[in-house]
């Protein structure tokens, strides 16, 4: 079974948490819920603008980081540094499934990873397709 990735999110709880726990947002949330209900089935991973790919089960620290097309802020990152930092974490030629936006799935597939994104419509679509994925 390819890992999952879900993308990172604005909102964040401060200060250092596991990876599952530090992100508030609705993707986040169903996650929680089905390791609290059922378990998880298979490795889980956020694609950060900031770490990159990291497992959920690690401990980072909050940040304020974003990738986008055109960085008009301080806590902007190009798209481009995040797809070089994915391949040089080695995550080229990698089978992956995704839930999250189409610029975080096409960061994805620039670093070379060979991308399922499980769901491209909105969020509530999103979190049924990554509570199904999870279990």
């Amino acid at each position: 079974m390819a890992p999952l990735i879900v993308q990172c999110g604005a909102g964040k709880l401060p200060g250092a948490h596991r990876v599952a726990d530090l992100y508030t947002g609705p993707l986040w949330s169903t996650l929680r819920r089905v390791e609290r209900e059922t378990g998880i089935a298979r490795d889980v991973y956020v694609l950060s603008a900031k770490y990159g790919i990291v497992r959920m089960d690690k401990v980072i620290e909050s940040y304020d980081a974003q990738a986008v097309d055109r960085v008009t802020e301080a806590h902007h990152v190009h798209v481009t540094e995040l797809v070089q930092l994915v391949q040089a974490q080695g995550w080229n030629l990698c089978r992956v499934d995704f839930v999250g936006s189409a610029l975080y799935a096409k960061v994805l597939e620039d670093a070379g990873c060979i991308v399922t994104r499980l769901e491209s419509r909105g969020i509530g679509y999103q979190r049924a397709a990554l509570a199904k994925a999870l279990t």
